[in-house]
């Protein structure tokens, strides 16, 4: 029984490398390219050696060992963003904005690997949401004018809560992952989302 559950494991490590090779292989082969063509690369939005070729690796690592049901990543994806918040606005913002940096790997590329826990919460919420609009049926009387109108409110709510984090919390932050930054990126991807589906709908009447 041990030994089946270690094969199991085993196979599913191989399987998260072999799905996150892509994105580490185009992740070094930036690297190599931009340092090939003395290409400046500014450092204060992933780091020195990263890139966001690596963080969409880390999410897949975090997604593939932390398994989440669809109907609960939305819950988690809030409450890490939350916690990561707190963290940021209790002093690790300074810390990433800072231009001070030493030789060991993790303060080299801060930016990049304190962002991960940003784009994690950012990830889960959107699996959540696209569970809840796309995937699941449970909903009775769930038609397309009903899914256009949830999508216009989600669109406007989370406009709202950027314009309510930058404002009173912390300015909306891209290499920080804040949340304001997750909010204003599903506002903006829900408006388009919305957009879509009307002129999509207008050619059905």
């Amino acid at each position: 029984m041990l030994r089946l559950k270690h094969m199991v494991v085993a196979s599913s490590f191989k399987a998260v490398l072999c799905s996150i090779s892509p994105l580490l292989s185009l992740g070094f082969a930036r690297i190599i390219s931009t340092w090939g063509v003395d290409y400046q690369v500014h450092v204060g939005e992933y780091g020195v050696h990263w890139n966001f070729f690596f963080t969409l690796a880390a999410v897949s690592i975090l997604t593939s060992v932390v398994r989440i049901h669809p109907k609960h990543c939305g819950l988690v994806g809030l409450l890490i963003l939350a916690g990561y918040q707190i963290w940021l606005s209790s002093g690790l913002n300074e810390y990433l904005i800072s231009h001070k940096r030493s030789a060991d790997i993790i303060t080299q590329n801060k930016e990049g690997i304190y962002s991960i826990l940003g784009y994690w919460g950012m990830f889960l919420i959107g699996v959540s949401l696209g569970f809840y609009l796309f995937v699941d049926t449970s909903s009775k009387g769930k038609n397309r004018n009903t899914q256009v109108m949830q999508i216009w409110v989600l669109a406007a709510s989370f406009w709202i809560l950027a314009i309510i984090f930058d404002s009173y919390i912390e300015r909306v932050s891209r290499r920080m992952c804040n949340f304001a930054y997750v909010m204003l990126v599903f506002g903006q991807n829900f408006q388009r989302t919305y957009i879509g589906l009307l002129f999509n709908n207008m050619n059905f009447i």
